[in-house]
């Protein structure tokens, strides 16, 4: 199948046996590095919303604004109000993950998100999503440094809707409801 992607009209290739049985996936434009939400098109008959989102526009902080798909309400995980962590790049790219605890660790062996990335640490990074619905991240004294927007994290930063991270070459996302 031809993915389109909704910023800046890149077309690229997708195999179709990687969409069986999921209803959507997070692609991340090689051109323009837009993220976008893409809807299976073998799914829409059976309540899928519309095939991709409207453009999204750039927000202040780097990333881009959320912009939701018509007639479909993302669901929100029981303790975590719906934020999801979008896998950019590896084996589970364009893959989404509801945040089901209040904090997650991302590892290359252990943890909650295992990465099986030789970059990233044993224990790398951790999301911590407050009862507020503030998402933290934190890096966890791994080796090669947990980045966000350029910048190596130190300490506990906030995430922003859309935000990107990298632990070692692993790529993600958070996406809140």
């Amino acid at each position: 199948m031809i993915i389109v992607c909704p910023a800046c009209s890149a077309r690229f290739q997708y195999d179709d046996e990687r969409f069986r049985g999921v209803a959507s996936k997070h692609f991340k434009c090689t051109k323009c590095e837009n993220v976008f939400e893409f809807w299976n098109p073998t799914m829409e008959g059976q309540g899928a919303a519309p095939r991709q989102e409207p453009k999204a526009p750039k927000d202040p902080l780097g990333g881009h604004a959320r912009t939701g798909a018509a007639g479909r309400t993302p669901t929100a995980a029981p303790s975590c109000g719906g934020v999801q962590l979008v896998f950019l790049s590896g084996p589970k790219a364009s893959m989404s993950l509801k945040l089901m605890n209040p904090r997650t660790v991302i590892g290359r062996d252990e943890g909650d998100v295992i990465t099986k990335d030789p970059e990233t640490s044993k224990r790398h990074a951790m999301i911590e999503v407050m009862g507020d619905g503030t998402v933290w991240l934190s890096d966890l004294g791994s080796k090669n440094g947990t980045f966000t927007q350029g910048a190596a994290v130190a300490g506990r930063v906030q995430l922003a809707d859309r935000q990107q991270f990298t632990c070692g070459r692993s790529a993600f996302m958070v996406s809140m409801a």
